[in-house]
This record gives C-alpha cells, structure tokens and sequence, in this order.
C-alpha cells in the first residue's frame, strides 16, 4: 500500500470514529454499600466509604469506588 492512500485510509478510519455518538449511559444500577462497593464484593476500608462516580445522579453513574473522605 502506497503512503498516501494508507494515509488517507487512517484519516478516513478516525474521522468515522469520532464522528460516531457515544452510547447512551444506562447508569449503574449495582450496588453501592460499604460492605459491596461496586458489586464485586469490594469493602471499604476503614475509614473510607462507598461513592458513586462520576457523579451523584442515578442516570449518570458509571459505578460506584471506596473513597476517603
């Protein structure tokens, strides 16, 4: 493959990508204690407690991570 048409063929391959929409988030619906942080049987250490991230809003949770605070 000559040089300009691989180059022309990465371009056009990261131009789709960026151009496709994200997924729309499900939210996380797991569970979100400090005996079960993040529904694979995490416990928070003492101290430190159970936060959903990246943010509060039930819609918009990715998970949920022990954090000292």
């Amino acid at each position: 493959m000559h040089f300009p048409t691989l180059l022309l063929t990465l371009t056009s391959l990261a131009g789709l990508a960026v151009a496709l929409p994200k997924p729309v988030p499900q939210g996380y619906t797991g569970p979100c204690s400090d005996t079960d942080c993040g529904g694979i049987g995490n416990k928070c250490r003492r101290g430190y407690m159970c936060v959903p991230f990246p943010t509060t809003i039930p819609a918009e949770r990715e998970g949920c991570t022990c954090s000292y605070g």
